[in-house]
């Protein structure tokens, strides 16, 4: 929408993991199931400091991950989810690390547990 052009979020595919052959595709440690992938670039006019991506921006690309992660969830366990919208409560991100205008990454959510 508002924020995806030149310059912006030129880019921002999302895919989901496909279960082939009744096989769960997972990560390292066998408890972690990959759900959703996505594929981005940014541009260089997101930027809170000169040539670093505004942490808002990458918040809210964590945060569109996490909810086509949870999508992914609900499907596969047959939840019906028309009786209710999902919102993120709380969303906490410690930044290890500058995320540079004009770069490329791909972000990978992968599911641990569920408690209810």
């Amino acid at each position: 929408g508002a924020l995806s052009g030149k310059g912006l979020i030129e880019r921002h595919n999302v895919y989901r993991r496909v279960n082939l052959g009744g096989e769960r595709l997972l990560a390292k440690s066998p408890s972690k199931e990959e759900l959703t992938v996505v594929d981005l670039k940014l541009g260089s006019r997101l930027n809170g400091h000169g040539g670093i991506a505004h942490g808002g921006i990458i918040s809210l690309l964590f945060d569109e991950a996490m909810g086509w992660a949870y999508e992914c969830l609900q499907e596969d366990s047959n939840i019906d989810s028309s009786a209710f919208t999902a919102v993120t409560a709380n969303l906490t991100v410690d930044f290890r690390a500058p995320f540079m205008e004009c770069s490329e990454a791909i972000l990978r959510v992968y599911h641990d547990e569920t408690k209810a």
